[in-house]
């Protein structure tokens, strides 16, 4: 993979834009959410991705009363999982 390197100045706000280019890439499009994570001197950013508020898990998740839960979790809690 190529990698893109590109230079941004900040606004007077501490903003930058990404190009569309990169967002297009990550699948990223307009109101999507992006985390924002430092490591070191390292700024990271990531496509959001919503995980279950009880074990953390991204897979399977589903939005109920805007809390994110998994499957696994609404079926331990409706008492319907296997044993």
């Amino acid at each position: 993979m190529k990698s893109l390197v590109v230079v941004r100045k900040l606004d007077g706000v501490g903003r930058i834009t990404l190009p569309k280019k990169i967002l297009r890439s990550w699948g990223i499009e307009h109101n999507d959410g992006l985390e924002i994570a430092v490591d070191g001197n390292y700024i990271i950013l990531s496509k959001y991705r919503p995980v279950c508020i009880f074990c953390g898990s991204a897979d399977g998740i589903t939005e109920i009363k805007n809390k994110y839960i998994c499957e696994d979790c609404i079926s331990s809690i409706s008492g319907k999982h296997d044993e």
